[in-house]
């Protein structure tokens, strides 16, 4: 089940923390979305290969999440979207970190569902 945040206070436990509270807000919405997928949760692998590739890897983490997000919307029958250009777009112009704000505001739209 993907778990309902506060983007707010999740920004800034992302600032205070110096990016550390990012990494895991990341694995999280990667199992929670995995996990609702039926896929096998992979949060921790794909933060650690993050780390190792110094970075570049989370910019196609953010256009799979984005396709992820726009399979979950269809499956909620929400209004879906398929973001996952404009997070790579982002993601390559070093705003790796707004993807993830405006998905978690989808997933928390899903959740209230």
């Amino acid at each position: 089940m993907i778990k309902k945040r506060n983007i707010a206070i999740s920004i800034l436990l992302s600032f205070i923390t110096f990016g550390i509270y990012s990494l895991f807000w990341m694995g999280s919405l990667s199992n929670e979305t995995s996990e609702y997928l039926n896929k096998p949760k992979s949060g921790v692998k794909e933060i650690l290969i993050g780390i190792i590739t110094f970075g570049l890897y989370f910019i196609y983490w953010n256009f799979k999440m984005g396709k992820r997000m726009y399979e979950i919307q269809e499956n909620a029958g929400t209004k879906s979207s398929d973001n996952s250009m404009i997070y790579l777009i982002l993601s390559i112009f070093g705003f790796i970190m707004i993807p993830v704000w405006i998905m978690q505001y989808d997933f928390n739209k899903i959740s209230d569902l």
